[in-house]
Order: C-alpha cells, then structure tokens, then sequence
C-alpha cells in the first residue's frame, strides 16, 4: 500500500503540476470578493492589491485585515477549486490508458490498494497545494495589517469564526481548515474518474457539482418556509463542505467532517465495485 501510494503521490506532485496547481488556486484565492466600494461597486482583493493608493483606499472604506483574509475562499474558488485539483488526476488517468500502463496497474495491483492509492495521493495533493496558495496570499495580505479598521467588536466577532484568540492563531487555523478542505474538494473530480473518461468532462463535472450544491443551498435560504425557520437551513447546511471553514470543533463542524469522511468512503468502495466489474468483464481503464 504504501509503495502504491508512494508512486502514486511521485506523479501528483509532479513539480509542473504542483507549481501550476498553487498558482491556479492563488489565482482564484486573489479574484475573491472583499467589500463595497462608494459607488455601491463590487471589490476584490486584485483589484485592490492593483491599485496605486491601496492603503488610502483600505483606509477610507474600514476594510478588516479578517475580510481580506477570508476573502481568499471567495465563491471563485469554491466553485473552481475542484475542476482544478482534478487537473493532475485527468492528465495521469489519460497518459496510463495511452500506454498501457493503466491496464499494468489494475491487474498488478489490489483493486482496494489502487483504488486508495489514487484517492489519497490526490488528497495530498490537494490539501499541499491549497496550504501553499493560501500562505503565498498571506505574504500579500499581512503587511496590509497596519492600513485596515478593526475594533475590539469586530475583532472579538472574527476571532469566534475560527475559535481564534488572535489574528496569528486565527490565520494558523485557517490554514489549517483550508488545506483540509483541498483534500475533501477533490472528491467530485474523482468521482466523476469512476464513470467519465473524456478529459473535458472530468473537469466539467466538478464545478457543476459544487454549482448545483451552492445554488442549492441559495434557493433554500430564500424560501420562505426555510427563510422564516433558519435552523432548519443549519441543520442542512451542515452537509455543505464549505461549513470545514467555520467554527472547528464545534458540533456542527464535527459533523460535516464526519459526513465528508463517511462520503469519502462511499465514493472509494463505489471505485473498487467499478473496477472489479469492469476487470471482471475484461475492461481495464
């Protein structure tokens, strides 16, 4: 087991992968939204960081250090980030089927060794490269510090997202929280492995599956019934992966771990079911 997962993480942390992989979620990190401005027109973080007079403007619009740090995992990078971390995995999948080395692989190997093995190397893989983007965003964030509003209130409110005592910790936590959610956001791009083997589809997928489970979530806090009732909408929500980012350690964060690890497993055992069938008939890859 560990040798297959050994090779397997040697092709996911492929360095042009890796890099590319971290400056793609940097990238979706930085289009994240932060505020308003006084024209009632959206801002994100680039376009402040692209701006000439950034600390004036961070300054005259009580822009918090929190905001820009959350900010990072915005809804461009909820909703991208799983077509994104699927990249490697497409690409490996495609080159293996090409020469023959899928079919080496499938019969080689224990299907639940292989199965596992593919689904933990691209958990590492998304969790590292996640935890690197959002470390090279703080290198951008944190000299804003001294330029951004904060009160006593504010702060106390913000530190209470993360469970948090101070700014240091609260980012600490945060990192902790988004390299856990990389690892759990490559899930639909795996899934979408067991059945698609068309490389536009397996990226495709993804993103339509975290769109649909974002829209979701958005009609159900609009309905009226929901709307007026709003535990019902926690107790629902707490099915939604982005529900890792807030409050840890809580009951409601326990939770929705525990439902991304039942659901994690769900989708290995649906993967070695998938290849015995298909080894059963002949079939490899």
């Amino acid at each position: 087991m560990l040798k297959a997962l050994e090779n397997e993480l040697k092709k996911n942390l492929f360095l042009p992968f890796f890099v590319l992989g971290v400056i793609g979620v940097l990238l979706l990190g930085m289009c994240g939204f932060v505020c308003y401005d006084s024209s009632g027109r959206e801002i994100y973080f680039f376009s402040i960081m692209l701006m000439k007079n950034k600390e004036e403007f961070i300054k005259e619009n009580m822009i918090t250090i929190y905001s820009l740090v959350n900010s990072f995992t915005g809804i461009w990078f909820m909703t991208f980030l799983p077509a994104l971390l699927v990249i490697p995995f497409v690409i490996i999948m495609i080159e293996e089927k090409e020469k023959g080395n899928l079919t080496f692989l499938m019969i080689r190997e224990n299907d639940s060794v292989y199965c596992l093995s593919k689904l933990l190397s691209l958990m590492i893989y998304g969790g590292l490269v996640c935890g690197s983007a959002f470390s090279i965003f703080l290198v951008f964030v944190l000299p804003l510090k001294k330029y951004c509003y904060i009160t006593p209130e504010i702060e106390k409110m913000f530190l209470a997202y993360k469970n948090a005592e101070q700014l240091y910790a609260y980012v600490i936590i945060d990192l902790f929280l988004i390299v856990l959610l990389g690892m759990f956001s490559v899930l639909p791009g795996y899934f979408a492995g067991i059945f698609f083997k068309d490389k536009h589809m397996l990226i495709c997928i993804p993103v339509l599956i975290r769109y649909a489970i974002s829209q979701t979530f958005t009609l159900l806090l609009v309905n009226k019934s929901i709307a007026k009732d709003y535990a019902k909408y926690e107790k629902i929500k707490k099915y939604d992966i982005e529900n890792l980012l807030y409050y840890p350690g809580s009951v409601k964060w326990l939770f929705t771990l525990a439902f991304m690890s039942v659901l994690c497993f769900a989708v290995f055992v649906l993967f070695v079911i998938v290849v015995k069938k298909r080894k059963f008939r002949g079939v490899y890859g």
